[in-house]
């Protein structure tokens, strides 16, 4: 599989956290962040790598 860059526009207070915990735990910002990408993508797929999404609930939002 071949890595790709992408951008990503994130808050002020996004990427303050992000940076907090990126120093706290020693680790680059870029690190910190696919690590939290990894772990929300492992929460959202059964362990035949299928997603699974919880119930949608209704937020009077329109779904893109």
């Amino acid at each position: 599989m071949r890595r790709q860059k992408i951008s990503v526009r994130i808050d002020e207070h996004t990427l303050l956290v992000l940076e907090e915990l990126a120093e706290l735990t020693g680790r680059k910002l870029s690190v910190v962040i696919r690590m939290l990408v990894i772990r929300g993508l492992e929460e959202l797929t059964d362990s035949t790598g299928h997603l699974h999404l919880p119930a949608q609930r209704d937020t009077g939002r329109v779904p893109p």
